[in-house]
């Protein structure tokens, strides 16, 4: 029953934790670092660079979570019940298999519009592989966005990146193209040391053709600040173009 299959496949909000893949960020703390406005740099724009790209992962990783609401399990069940004071639907995974070298444990409680917007809670998820090796668990994570083939979520979150710092992601819109696996990011994004940027992609992010599946192999985000600088994916490096001033390439 594909109740929510025209929600777009991008979603995060706060307290997602992440186990088994050292290169995937977790979000599950709360950041203390810098509030101020950042003045880019050549050597801070390369922290940005890195931080946006461990906001996106996060992202993606939602995606399972997701599509588990209109996927059937190939063993295993899923369960819907209505909650008739709250008008709430809720599932519960009991070893759903979805057939994806995925198996789901957990509930998620689903309110709102499924036509137009809505709210999703996952509440004690797993996800395990066929060996039954932890993937990923899921303490507490909301979710929204709008309805139709392509649609956007406004996101708040605290995480910790791929190299061990805190980050904060505010306002944080995410559209996921449903012609390919290429997303867009609009927000707000803290980095401890250097306070904060907004940035925007001019050219989706996408992956999968890279030796590391946690790296892009293309993608384009202007970053504002004091000053501005824009920042290019491949898969081998970073480059920042500062506004007024020099640009450098750094490896990943």
């Amino acid at each position: 029953m594909k109740l929510i299959n025209y929600f777009f496949c991008g979603l995060l909000a706060s307290h997602i934790i992440l186990t088994g893949c050292s290169e995937t960020p977790v979000a599950s703390t709360n950041y203390s670092g810098s509030t101020s406005q950042a003045a880019l740099d050549n050597i801070n724009a390369d922290a940005f660079a890195r931080a946006a790209i461990d906001a996106t992962l996060l992202v993606k990783e939602s995606k399972t979570l997701l599509d588990s609401l209109s996927a059937s399990c190939s063993s295993g069940s899923v369960t819907q019940d209505v909650n008739i004071i709250d008008s709430t639907l809720i599932f519960t995974f009991n070893n759903c298999d979805l057939g994806t070298n995925q198996i789901i444990n957990g509930q998620a409680t689903v309110s709102g519009n499924l036509s137009g917007n809505a709210t999703i809670s996952f509440i004690n998820f797993t996800i395990k592989d066929n060996a039954g090796i932890t993937l990923s668990t899921v303490e507490n994570l909301s979710a929204s966005c709008s309805g139709g083939n392509t649609g956007t979520c406004t996101l708040s979150s605290d995480f910790t990146g791929t190299r061990g710092l805190i980050y904060r992601i505010s306002n944080f819109t995410a559209v996921k193209n449903i012609a390919g696996d290429l997303t867009s990011i609009t927000g707000r994004l803290y980095h401890p040391d250097y306070g904060y940027v907004d940035i925007t992609t001019t050219t989706d992010i996408s992956f999968g053709t890279c030796a590391s599946t946690t790296i892009p192999d293309g993608g384009i985000i202007q970053f504002t600040g004091s000053n501005n600088a824009t920042i290019t994916y491949t898969c081998t490096d970073i480059t920042s173009s500062i506004t007024g001033g020099a640009t450098t390439t750094v490896n990943w």
